[in-house]
């Protein structure tokens, strides 16, 4: 029998006999049985071992692939820029920066930020921008005395507030006749054509 074991065999009814009985060929054929019960639980233990290791080596080739693959950009892309927010770098040109030396370094925002001189070069660059920012914001309205801005002493309304008459020159003219006319709505009630 091919597929005993050696239970089976140990379990067999042993039946007394007559003293005639050659116990040593017995024990012989007895430990032959149990040694092909042996073998063929040794095949198929080698045999699910052999079918065990295929199939992890057909997970690990699936998961290496998976792992392999390329991450998610656009959930990247969101991770990033949060870490950006949580280090105050909103504007547009700010994630600019840190995205050009996050590309020229190879390295993560995050290791950008832990590094102590690269994090200070990339707060440097964009220190430089937000001043540069803050100045043009408070630069942009201002224009000339002559260039058509608007000058606070050309203003009717601020000699009308001091109530004095502005200078007679030909450049206060304009603002002249616009208290005068201004002066004149208030007494008629009416506004000049």
């Amino acid at each position: 029998m091919v597929n005993e074991s050696e239970k089976d065999v140990l379990d067999e009814e042993i039946r007394p006999s007559d003293d005639t009985t050659d116990w040593e060929s017995r024990a012989k054929e007895l430990e032959n049985k149990i040694g092909r019960a042996r073998d063929s639980r040794k095949s198929m233990k080698d045999k699910y071992e052999s079918r065990i290791t295929d199939l992890e080596t057909q997970l690990k080739g699936s998961s290496s692939q998976q792992i392999e693959s390329k991450p998610d950009e656009k959930l990247l892309k969101k991770l990033n820029t949060a870490l950006m927010r949580s280090y105050g770098y909103m504007d547009i040109d700010e994630v600019a920066i840190v995205e050009k030396w996050q590309t020229d370094t190879g390295k993560d925002i995050e290791e950008l930020f832990v590094n102590p001189t690269l994090s200070k070069i990339i707060k440097a660059e964009i220190d430089d921008i937000r001043t540069t920012k803050t100045n043009e914001a408070a630069t942009k309205n201002i224009q000339s005395g002559r260039g058509g801005g608007t000058d606070i002493k050309t203003d009717p309304q601020y000699w009308i507030g001091r109530r004095e008459n502005p200078p007679n020159t030909p450049e206060y003219r304009d603002v002249r006749q616009k208290i005068i006319n201004h002066m004149s709505e208030q007494e008629t009630g009416m506004k000049s054509l």
